[in-house]
């Protein structure tokens, strides 16, 4: 009897993932994905206890109806941190820019002083611009 149970359950598995229409045509297609200033950061606190999550907020911005929030890329070197944000463009129509806030659930596994570099772009030598902000964890 579990047998016969899992060979229909296993086909209704299978008729579902075969009969379904990933295509939606209501879709703006995403055309893009390039990486975007962090402009400014809120921290709720400077100083947190070891475990505790914070939320740290950032402010990008996009063009609304074309434009939003893609992903982060988040590296960790020993206590420093690197953050850049990445926005999709689809080939929707586009409307007035404005900044749009995301965020990061920063939880510390040990003390110390972490400092969290965002990116805001690159300066005439094509070189990095980071704005910085260190949270110290007890």
């Amino acid at each position: 009897m579990k047998k016969n149970i899992f060979v229909m359950i296993s086909g209704i598995l299978i008729f579902t993932l075969f009969s379904c229409n990933d295509h939606n045509s209501d879709l703006d297609e995403i055309k893009e994905v390039n990486r975007i200033a962090i402009d400014s950061v809120k921290l709720v606190n400077d100083t947190m206890q070891v475990f505790a999550v914070q939320s740290i907020i950032t402010y990008s911005d996009y063009t609304s109806g074309c434009e939003g929030f893609y992903a982060y890329d988040y590296r960790r070197d020993n206590f420093d941190r690197y953050v850049s944000t990445y926005k999709f463009k689809t080939d929707g129509d586009c409307g007035n820019s404005g900044a749009y806030a995301t965020k990061i659930d920063f939880q510390p596994r040990e003390t110390g002083n972490y400092t969290f570099k965002f990116w805001q772009g690159t300066d005439s030598e094509n070189n990095d611009i980071w704005l910085e902000k260190t949270v110290v964890v007890e």
